[in-house]
């Protein structure tokens, strides 16, 4: 049974066929504990409907992929946005935000991962960005994918 955190692009590919998905699905069991921030919903939320805005999926669609992940959100465990987390943010994008060009609701998960591997451990941190990918490794945590 693995404690992994999802950033959102990760969990988005648990909910649709993406590059990717497969990957993303193998690193998972249904004994697994997910993790990730509190604010991920909302995150999901603006790239269904940009999917819509950009007329790659009909507003159908999406309602459905949003209806899948609300529906198992209480699967989750949602981490709060806290003083700590916008701290290590800030000091995450002084550090990443050039090179390798870590952008700020990137900072936030890999923020929200390492207060949260502070406190108890976390096995892997999962997320399909590779300048993500890069910043999580750079900080010390297992990255799956």
């Amino acid at each position: 049974m693995a404690r992994d955190y999802f950033d959102t692009s990760a969990i988005i590919k648990l909910y649709c066929v993406e590059p990717n998905s497969a990957m993303v699905r193998a690193c998972v069991t249904p004994a697994d504990t997910f993790l990730t921030a509190q604010f991920t919903f909302a995150e999901y939320l603006s790239a269904a409907y940009g999917w819509v805005r950009r007329q790659e999926s009909k507003m159908q669609e999406a309602e459905q992929l949003i209806t899948l992940f609300e529906n198992d959100l209480p699967k989750y465990a949602l981490l709060p946005l806290e003083e700590v987390v916008i701290r290590e943010t800030e000091r995450l994008l002084r550090l990443y935000a050039v090179t390798p060009g870590l952008r700020p609701l990137d900072a936030l998960h890999l923020a929200t991962a390492l207060v949260e591997n502070r406190r108890v451990p976390i096995d892997a941190f999962v997320a399909t960005d590779n300048d993500l990918r890069q910043c999580a490794t750079s900080e010390g945590l297992k990255v799956l994918l």
